[in-house]
């Protein structure tokens, strides 16, 4: 999904190198439909205007650079947070994460 496409509860991007994943992307978004008129599981019907289709159109050329911005952030956390009680959590093997949100977990003491 693209940054706040989601959070409205309308459309959004989706982009997939796996059939299934996009399978499933194309049934979900057209009230689980497979096939004409027959539904194979309960989805949604959510469409993208124009408007949002060309502010997308948009920010889709800065989607690398942004999202090389976070991981360079991501990295950053967990270098200069290391050995601290704040953990950041690692990547899993095989994939890439977007960071749009980088999550924490611990807590931090401030002595001064």
């Amino acid at each position: 999904m693209i940054e706040d496409a989601c959070q409205a509860h309308e459309g959004g991007a989706l982009t997939t190198n796996d059939d299934a994943v996009a399978h499933f992307a194309r049934e979900m978004r057209s009230h689980g439909e497979a096939k004409r008129y027959f539904h194979d599981r309960i989805g949604h019907n959510y469409r993208m205007d124009g408007f949002q289709g060309a502010v997308l159109n948009v920010k889709l050329k800065y989607l690398d650079c942004w999202t090389a911005k976070r991981q360079e952030f991501a990295r950053l956390y967990r270098e200069r947070l290391a050995g601290s009680h704040v953990r950041i959590p690692d990547d899993r093997v095989g994939c890439e994460s977007v960071y749009h949100s980088c999550l924490r977990r611990g807590f931090l003491i401030v002595t001064r």
